[in-house]
């Protein structure tokens, strides 16, 4: 494959990956997307148990040391020359630095804002609820934004993706529900009231944050490295804020003073979600958004899988059926999505 219009440069981590084929192109992509992530899960379910256990709440902590390191990374790709990530997304020319530069700092500030909002509480909800069922939550996307489409913007929709949303809070019910059974089963209990409101903040912010993201790339077209390292590294001095103020930072300290062993997998949660996202980045831009929501969302439901195995949880027949009624709503969202595409596109042709 040659380097065209249609196919511009695409290098991942540094590797040039522009003239292998696409079907190569995108296995490598989701298998980097499918490592990471599921290391990612891992880990993460990983650190809260053992924080969990411990008896201490760091949350907050997680997300800064993430954000931290997201925006790091990000800025040091962007060093790298011709390979950095800068080069992945944008052509490096004059007039490209010019316009970023316009860009003000309230733009990633906002962003930055409602980063940390949506992180930090769903890795602070899954203090209060099993990782499968955040999983569940942060899959379901598309309930606030159907929700905010038929109140505000008065939209209205197919019947799938009205089945599509009805599966979703079927199963994200039964999921709270199964937590509130498993306090009966397991030694750590769970406040499913308490991480269902976390999540449902979280979820609706996510929501938000796209759109706020579509609309400074218009309106000063930055980089998508740019936007990364700039809001990540806003998200994370907020984070530090609340850290400092909640006194989460003195007590991940002492924590990490006596149990220095516990710093291992934070590290390996952080370094496997900026690579992964590298590699989702890299099928955003070859592939479209709907692929990468294909892969992102088959890698979830096998990092849910993977939970049942590793950590011991039981499968109840309440968990099966939220599982089954999520990740069918999940399916029928992503194909009537890929309907509504094909319809344009064949009305476009006409």
């Amino acid at each position: 494959m040659r380097r065209t219009e249609d196919h511009p440069p695409l290098v991942v981590l540094g590797l040039d990956i522009t003239n292998w084929s696409s079907r190569a192109q995108f296995a490598f992509c989701a298998s980097g997307v499918f490592v990471c992530f599921l290391l990612y899960g891992v880990a993460q379910e990983h650190i809260m148990l053992t924080w969990k256990k411990g008896g201490v709440h760091l949350g907050w902590f997680l997300t800064m040391v993430q954000c931290a390191f997201y925006s790091g990374f990000t800025y040091l790709a962007s060093t790298l020359g011709k390979n950095s990530a800068k080069s992945m997304y944008l052509p490096l020319n004059k007039d490209h630095d010019q316009e970023e530069k316009k860009a003000p700092w309230t733009a990633f500030a906002l962003i930055g804002f409602l980063s940390v909002s949506t992180i930090g509480l769903s890795n602070t909800a899954i203090e209060y609820v099993s990782y499968p069922t955040q999983v569940a939550f942060k899959s379901s996307k598309p309930i606030p934004v159907m929700l905010a489409g038929v109140l505000i913007l008065g939209k209205s929709y197919s019947w799938l993706e009205y089945v599509a949303t009805i599966c979703l809070c079927l199963g994200l019910v039964l999921f709270t529900t199964g937590d509130m059974e498993m306090n009966d089963i397991q030694d750590i209990s769970f406040q499913p009231s308490v991480g269902v409101g976390l999540l449902c903040v979280a979820l609706v912010v996510d929501g938000i944050i796209g759109n706020v993201q579509q609309k400074t790339f218009a309106q000063h077209h930055v980089s998508p490295a740019d936007m990364i390292m700039k809001t990540k590294g806003v998200a994370a001095l907020l984070a530090l804020l609340i850290c400092i103020v909640d006194g989460q930072l003195t007590v991940a300290l002492d924590f990490s003073s006596r149990y220095p062993s516990s710093l291992i997998p934070v590290l390996a949660y952080s370094i496997c979600g900026v690579i992964g996202e590298s590699f989702v980045m890299a099928i955003i831009k070859r592939f479209g958004a709907l692929a990468a929501v294909i892969t992102t969302s088959v890698r979830k439901a096998f990092t849910m899988i993977i939970s049942f195995f590793l950590f011991s949880r039981p499968w109840t027949s309440t968990y099966i059926t939220a599982a089954f009624l999520v990740w069918s709503g999940v399916a029928l969202h992503i194909w009537g999505d890929h309907l509504l595409r094909s319809n344009k596109k064949s009305v476009h042709i006409k």
